[in-house]
């Protein structure tokens, strides 16, 4: 209950009130990414109004909530609030309270759900205003290129509903405004590599970057949120690459009793530079093509990264002995942990093999520690899966530069080899196949059927899989960037690959439990096929 209007719930009496209660909201949101921790205390650490976000006279703002657990470290989210009517129609999902005020009742909701103040904070931006608080300040800042990428006209602010780590509010065919929901201290990875890229034209298969909002206050400062040019796009790579399989899946399914599926039987580095058959060419379809072509938009990315010598923040450095010693301990860090969790949240036989087979993924990991490697480590995008790359219908275009949320900002900033990357995608084509085989129009088939579709999902993976390499190799593969012998590039692609894995294996343990037999079928894979 409010004195007030809806915004003095930010006051005591009532301001303890809403920290006791924003707890239940975190942990019903995508974006809170500690789900996996027990949160001990919720504290509104600041309250930023910002400049004509104004509705029914009341102004919309910006809250830093700061966020601590019974185990770990803090956190910061930024959680933009508004206030509409009780009845109003929004997702339960995005109210933070109701409040009771002398005018009635109102609901406390999520801001980036509420025009006014989405629209005001894209004009901070645009006007390079500056809001202040008691603690902090936001500043706005466009880049070079602004005006052309908002054109003429107003702009209607189009609200997300998907899941997403972040949220992003799209405003006509123009622009994107993407706010980050944890708050580090330093500069995101997005806005660097997107100013980056956007500042030196060296990469056109990048959304370009428009302008940001920033909290200047601290060592570094930090990101709250970035805007960027809109891209005409058909959805992501992710949607495409499933409807491809599903068609690819009914292709098989389609073939005479006495037309074997066909399989693959060797490891996927073997293939590349092969040819597959023509019958394995019709199974697949248009997706080879487009796998060709996210190759060479891959290398390309790659090449424009480690475009430039005399960007300390972006010049390539070798691949060291101590680089490949700390990337060792890194991988065998992250698997501890993980399967120290995989053990008390999951039993089942796939899992009980995985725990029994650690020391063999600890020695996999370990070639990257043997023989020096070629090679430099350079910024990279990070978090590089399909889901990161948009379908324009004839091209893709690559987005999301932060980086593996759950990892912490500093460490998404680190140089690393670009075959992360390439890893991360392999696995997302893995990934795309054990989706489908999991739809529900999969399990309504017979047993002999499912049997046929898994050998044949498999071997979908590995051609595409192995096109995309062949691709990559050949637009990158003579640059100083990869590993000069193949020899090399299989230790670390296959090292890389079974580190992805791991992750997937944590991020789903924090997210989708149920998803679990995915990563975890993907990892033993990965050791019975060696590199």
């Amino acid at each position: 209950t409010s004195a007030g209007s809806w915004d003095a719930v930010l006051a005591e009496p009532a301001r303890s009130a809403l920290e006791r209660s924003l707890p239940r909201f975190l942990v019903r949101q995508r974006w809170f990414g500690a789900k996996g921790r027990k949160i001990s205390t919720v504290s509104i650490a600041d309250t930023i109004r910002v400049p004509d976000a104004e509705r029914d006279g009341l102004q919309g703002l910006v809250t830093l909530v700061d966020v601590t657990f019974t185990e770990g470290e803090p956190a910061t989210y930024a959680i933009p609030l508004a206030g509409t009517r009780d009845g109003e129609d929004i997702g339960l999902e995005y109210v933070v309270a109701r409040v009771e005020t002398r005018d009635g009742v109102w609901l406390l909701v999520d801001g980036l759900r509420d025009t006014a103040l989405a629209v005001a904070l894209l004009e901070m931006i645009e006007r390079r205003r500056v809001a202040r608080a008691q603690r902090h300040r936001l500043v706005g800042t466009r880049a070079e290129g602004f005006v052309r990428l908002r054109g003429e006209g107003a702009l209607e602010p189009q609200f997300s509903w998907g899941d997403q780590s972040n949220t992003s509010v799209t405003f006509g065919d123009r622009l994107v405004l993407k706010l980050f929901r944890r708050i580090e201290e330093g500069i995101n990875p997005e806005l660097e590599v997107g100013r980056f890229l956007t500042d030196r034209t060296v990469s056109r298969h990048a959304a370009p970057t428009a302008g940001a909002i920033e909290l200047p206050d601290g060592g570094g400062g930090s990101t709250v949120a970035i805007l960027q040019g809109y891209v005409q796009n058909e959805g992501d790579a992710w949607a495409y690459s499933l409807d491809a399989i599903q068609e690819s899946f009914e292709r098989a399914l389609a073939l005479p009793a006495d037309q074997p599926i066909p399989r693959v039987e060797r490891s996927l580095m073997d293939m590349v530079g092969e040819l597959p058959s023509l019958l394995t060419y019709d199974l697949i379809g248009p997706f080879l093509g487009s796998a060709w072509l996210l190759g060479r938009r891959t290398a390309q990315l790659h090449l424009a990264l480690g475009s430039r010598a005399d960007d300390p923040v972006f010049a390539p450095e070798p691949i060291t002995r101590m680089y490949q010693r700390s990337l060792y301990q890194s991988m065998r860090s992250q698997a501890v942990t993980t399967l120290r969790r995989l053990a008390v949240h999951e039993v089942g036989p796939e899992v009980e093999e995985l725990l029994a087979r650690q020391d063999e993924l600890f020695a996999r990991f370990a070639v990257v520690t043997g023989e020096k490697i070629s090679g430099q480590r350079i910024r990279v995008h990070g978090d590089y899966h399909l889901g990161q790359v948009l379908w324009t219908g004839r091209d893709f275009i690559v987005i999301d530069f932060e980086g593996e949320p759950a990892r912490p900002l500093s460490e998404r900033r680190i140089k690393r080899s670009p075959l992360r990357d390439v890893a991360g995608m392999l696995r997302s084509f893995d990934y795309a196949t054990r989706t489908a085989m999991r739809s529900p129009w999969v399990e309504d088939l017979s047993t002999e059927e499912k049997a046929s579709l898994a050998d044949w999902a498999q071997s979908w993976s590995h051609w595409v899989s192995a096109t995309f390499l062949d691709h990559y190799f050949e637009v990158a593969g003579d640059s100083p960037l990869l590993p000069q012998t193949e020899e090399e590039t299989r230790r670390m692609l296959h090292a890389l690959l079974l580190d992805k894995a791991v992750y997937e294996i944590a991020y789903e343990l924090d997210n989708r439990p149920d998803w679990l037999p995915v990563p975890v079928r993907g990892v033993l894979d990965l050791l019975d096929e060696g590199p």
